[in-house]
C-alpha cells in the first residue's frame, strides 16, 4: 500500500544532505505517480520568489500550516534526527474511516523551468508531479522538501482539515 511505500522511502532517505532529500522528494513523487490512479483528490500551490530568502520563509510557513493539521506526528525526521511519537495506526474497529489519507508534499525548487500547472484534472495532477519528480533532483535545484502523510481518516475529516482539495 502507498502508506507502506512511503515509509519505506522515508526510512531510506539520509536527510542529512541535500541528495537524501532529494530523493525522498523524488521518490515520494514517483511512488504518487505508480499509483496515481488511487488518487481521488488533489491541491497544488505554486509561486515564484525573486530571492531565495523569501522562498524559504514561505515554504516554513506552509510546512508549518501543513504539520498543524496533525494532532500528533508518528515520525519527523529533520536534518538525521529523529522526533515523533511512534506509530499511529487508525483504529481497524472504527466503521467510520473510509481508507482515505493525505499526502502532503511541501518543496521550495531554484528556477524559472519548473512550472507547476494549477490542477484541475488528472492529467495535470500527473505533469505536476513529474515535474517534481525530476527538477526535485537536478544539481541543487531543491531548496528545501518534506513530505507528510496521515492515517487512514474520515473523508469528512479529509475535506474539514483540507478544504481546498479538488475532486479528480
Amino acid at each position: 500500500n502507498i502508506l507502506d511505500r512511503l515509509e519505506d522511502i522515508s526510512n531510506r532517505a539520509d536527510t542529512t544532505t541535500r541528495e537524501g532529500v532529494q530523493e525522498l522528494v523524488s521518490e515520494t513523487a514517483l511512488e504518487l505517480l505508480r499509483n496515481e490512479a488511487s488518487i481521488t483528490s488533489s491541491y497544488i500551490e505554486s509561486d515564484h520568489y525573486s530571492s531565495p530568502e523569501k522562498a524559504q520563509r514561505d515554504f516554513n510557513a506552509r510546512s508549518m500550516g501543513s504539520r498543524s493539521k496533525f494532532g500528533q506526528e508518528a515520525v519527523n525526521r529533520f536534518n538525521g534526527k529523529e522526533g515523533g511519537l511512534g506509530s499511529i495506526e487508525a483504529d481497524p474497529q472504527d466503521e467510520s474511516l473510509a481508507r482515505v489519507a493525505v499526502v502532503t508534499m511541501n518543496v521550495a525548487i531554484n528556477g524559472d523551468s519548473t512550472y507547476i500547472p494549477i490542477v484541475r484534472r488528472r492529467a495535470d495532477l500527473i505533469d505536476a508531479l513529474r515535474r517534481i519528480a525530476t527538477d526535485s533532483i537536478v544539481d541543487d535545484c531543491l531548496y528545501s522538501g518534506e513530505v507528510l502523510w496521515t492515517p487512514e481518516i474520515s473523508r469528512q475529516d479529509l475535506y474539514a482539515l483540507h478544504p481546498k482539495l479538488l475532486l479528480l
